[in-house]
């Protein structure tokens, strides 16, 4: 439910592009042996209301802090840092989110964002997505899901 039309991985990849120095490959569907560890979750909230959600491995969030900070991921210090590089990489996409897919002039407001251990499979909306996608960021394959609804 978005007011204008738009592909969800090229307006993350191109947050992702500037932001973490990744390169994107947007994926035709889910590929086979994708196994996520981490989900992160962070809502909006204003004239549409909604959530992003990213799926991934444990070791993207390393390589996503390494390339935030610019220390190598195999820095013993770097896990420390990965969540938070987590949570940060869902704060700018979905800031740049609702700024593209809405009235720019609109004000909405972000929670903070939360990542979270994924949760045995069936435990997710599924059927409320208004669009999924699955990007290879470097070498890992990270899934983003968007849902919006009208508020109230």
């Amino acid at each position: 439910m978005t007011t204008k039309s738009f592909n969800l991985g090229t307006a993350i990849s191109e947050v992702i592009e500037n932001l973490a120095m990744m390169v994107v490959q947007e994926l035709d569907e889910n590929p086979d042996g994708f196994n996520p560890q981490l989900m992160g979750t962070i809502e909006f909230t204003g004239p549409v209301n909604g959530k992003l959600v990213v799926r991934c491995s444990d070791s993207f969030s390393s390589v996503l802090a390494g390339n935030l900070l610019g220390i190598d991921p195999a820095d013993q210090h770097i896990q420390a840092n990965a969540w938070d590089a987590l949570e940060e990489l869902l704060n700018v996409v979905c800031g740049n989110l609702v700024n593209v897919l809405f009235d720019r002039n609109k004000t909405f407001r972000l929670s903070s964002p939360r990542i979270d251990l994924i949760q045995p499979l069936g435990t997710n909306d599924i059927d409320e997505l208004d669009q999924i996608v699955y990007l290879r960021l470097d070498d890992e394959i990270v899934e983003f899901s968007l849902v919006t609804k009208n508020p109230g």
